[in-house]
This record gives C-alpha cells, sequence and structure tokens, in this order.
C-alpha cells in the first residue's frame, strides 16, 4: 500500500499489519509478548479513546505507563502512535514519555539525555 492508498480515516488494525508485512509475525503468534515499546511525545492521549479503539476492533483492552508526568496537550499525535503499535502488537507493553519538558527552557539536550536515562531505568 502507498501512501496516496491510505483511505480517508486511516487503516483498520488488520490494513495496518498489511501495510507493515506484520501478517505473517501475527499467523505465527508473535504479538509483541514480552516486548515494551516506548513512544517519546510532546502530547498525550485520553483513556477513553483508547478504550473505545480496543473495543471497536476487537483487541485486547490497554493502559500505556506514563513516564514524565501526562502532557496537558492532546493533538492527536501519541493517540495515533500508541494505537498503530497496539494493532500491531496487542501484547506488547506499551509506555508513553512526556518529553515536553526536554525543550521548555535552557539545557536541552542535557534534559533529553536524563530522561531517556529515566526510561531506561525503569
Amino acid at each position: 500500500m502507498l501512501p496516496r492508498e491510505v483511505p480517508d480515516g486511516g487503516l483498520s488494525p488488520t490494513q495496518l499489519l498489511n501495510a507493515y508485512n506484520a501478517t505473517p509475525l501475527v499467523k505465527e503468534g508473535l504479538a509483541g509478548q514480552g516486548q515494551t515499546v516506548v513512544v517519546f511525545a510532546f502530547d498525550g492521549f485520553d483513556q477513553p479513546d483508547m478504550d473505545s479503539f480496543a473495543d471497536l476492533f476487537d483487541l485486547p483492552a490497554f493502559t500505556p505507563q506514563v513516564v514524565g508526568g501526562m502532557a496537558e496537550q492532546r493533538s492527536g499525535e501519541a493517540t495515533m502512535d500508541l494505537q498503530v503499535i497496539h494493532a500491531v502488537a496487542p501484547d506488547a507493553k506499551l509506555v508513553l514519555v512526556n518529553a515536553r519538558p526536554s525543550v521548555e527552557g535552557d539545557g536541552g539536550f542535557e534534559k533529553l539525555g536524563r530522561l531517556l536515562e529515566s526510561v531506561s531505568a525503569e
């Protein structure tokens, strides 16, 4: 599937699996078991959006772990990232890291380094 072929409204989990050529993995029983996927984001998500997505597509319920506090801003980017990952690897642990503090004020690279270290430690 080419980017121009993506329908309005996005792809369903089955379409995502096909687009990322992950269907063979699912057929082998691989669905992210024992894996952790970390998403660095500048916005947050609303849990009801995660619940609705899982219900709509008959996926297991999921609640991403949040590191660094939930960002107040909601632009949809973190929501989409988490939902796509859950569609492809529904058994993986999802972690959302609030990266917003790393760009506020001075010392951005130092802040980002400390943020990466803190996630690695968890």
